[in-house]
């Protein structure tokens, strides 16, 4: 990153900024500074006085809360280029209500909370827009309680109810509606369409379609609710590029028998916190039906090892068809997994969709 801070990549601004005359332009860049932080550091902990907030200009950060002894960590999202973090503790004067760690090397941009309400009060347009920003996220957060709250056929807890039994209720059903899940800051973490029964669409992390469903179901018990509504229509529309075409009971039987080899695997492996690093410089492989992965897994690490958490999150496939990709790729000598000594963040990507 230079050395001048440059805008900060985000929707978050999004034409705001681009509306601003330039020497307003130039007084938010000057003030938001450039940091780096190492792999697996924390840049600020739960609890904490929020002092700043962030925008991720390059890596992958987690967001993870503790339980009250400090014993218990839990992933709740992960954020990518171009994502805001910190803003509600510096608008709220609230503590922090959960921590940020890093996945990987990363590249920030900051804002202390002294120099952002001194933008506020020098740009009035900035105080303003920032007042429609909560708004907007109040009223999201607001619309997923009503759903949750009047428009339920059927809910429940994430901890209490196995995914494929709340599946298999779904299909057997042979209802249309939309099941949705919600973590316990009431984001929407996965969301799936059903007609007559049958799974037509989903998403899930960072995935679409039948990936969404294989990912849900190698997921560990994590909290928050489920909720299934009766409607002709998904809440957010679908891309059919991503329709899913196997039967119901055909693609249950195909994601257990997933989560039984994703169950078999090591725990290092399924937690994907190893780096992946190249052992040669040329690619040689010699699997038709897989060349077009391993060819984007290649590239991805191409220029230094990367978490294998990172790499999965670039790609749209599950993370146990990622494993027995690098799996292949250590057994041929091609790359290594290495592993780092200090305990890991425990936790999966049970992040809010954008």
């Amino acid at each position: 990153m230079s050395s001048s801070p440059t805008q900060p990549r985000s929707e978050f601004f999004g034409h705001f900024f681009n509306r601003l005359e330039s020497l307003k332009q130039r007084e938010i860049m000057r003030l938001w500074k450039p940091v780096k932080f190492h792999a697996r550091q924390f840049v600020y902990h739960q609890g904490e006085e929020a002092d700043a907030m962030y925008v991720v200009d390059r890596g992958v950060v987690e967001v993870v809360t503790r339980s009250p002894d400090g014993k218990q960590s839990r992933s709740l999202s992960y954020l990518t280029r171009g994502d805001v973090f910190g803003e509600i503790g510096v608008l709220t004067s609230n503590k922090r209500v959960a921590g940020i760690v890093t996945c990987e090397e990363v590249e920030l941009l900051k804002i202390s909370k002294q120099d952002f309400y001194w933008l506020m009060q020098r740009i009035p347009q900035l105080g303003a827009f920032m007042a429609g920003y909560l708004a907007e996220r109040l009223y999201e957060t607001t619309d997923t309680v009503t759903f949750n709250s009047y428009s339920v056929d059927f809910g429940g807890s994430l901890l209490k109810f196995d995914m494929l039994l709340i599946f298999q209720t779904i299909i057997g059903s042979g209802q249309t509606g939309e099941l949705r899940l919600i973590n316990p800051h009431n984001d929407l973490i996965g969301s799936f369409f059903f007609t007559g029964g049958r799974v037509a669409n989903g998403r899930f992390a960072h995935l679409q379609g039948v990936e969404a469903v294989w990912q849900i179901f190698l997921e560990p018990a994590f909290e928050g609710t489920f909720a299934f509504q009766i409607r002709d229509k998904p809440t957010l529309p679908f891309d059919d590029a991503y329709r899913i075409q196997m039967d119901g009971m055909g693609l249950l039987m195909e994601a257990a028998g997933m989560r039984d080899r994703f169950m078999e695997l090591p725990g290092k492996l399924q937690r994907m916190d190893g780096r992946l690093a190249r052992l040669v410089l040329d690619l040689e492989w010699d699997d038709p039906s897989t060349q077009h992965l391993v060819d984007r897994v290649w590239k991805i690490v191409e220029r230094r090892p990367q978490v294998l958490n990172s790499v999965w999150r670039r790609l749209d496939i599950c993370s146990l068809t990622l494993i027995q990709i690098v799996q292949a790729m250590i057994a041929n000598g091609l790359a290594e997994l290495a592993y780092e000594e200090a305990p890991q963040v425990a936790g999966g990507p049970h992040h809010a969709m954008r």
